[in-house]
């Protein structure tokens, strides 16, 4: 299959945030690199992103991981792998 992104990042679901418009939208991150939205799976930050603001979304810029008790931008630590 397709190596995944995300994939490795952690070894158990953890929660992602992102912020539109004012509401708050929570995802959550599988250990598989997988995204799950709203009641979809989504293979990438990205695809995620667009099933929130319905147009081209840059998810790694969009989407927040919990690290080191902030939320903090998940292309911050894209190279760290840090979960």
């Amino acid at each position: 299959g397709v190596a995944h992104p995300l994939a490795g990042w952690t070894t158990r679901s953890i929660p992602l945030r992102a912020w539109y418009k004012g509401y708050e939208y929570a995802a959550l991150l599988r250990p598989s690199g997988l995204i799950r939205f709203n009641g979809t799976t989504y293979d990438s930050p990205s695809a995620a992103a667009y099933a929130v603001r319905k147009r081209a979304t840059n998810g790694w810029w969009m989407w927040h991981v919990k690290h080191k008790g902030e939320w903090t931008r998940l292309r911050e630590l894209r190279a760290k792998k840090p979960m």
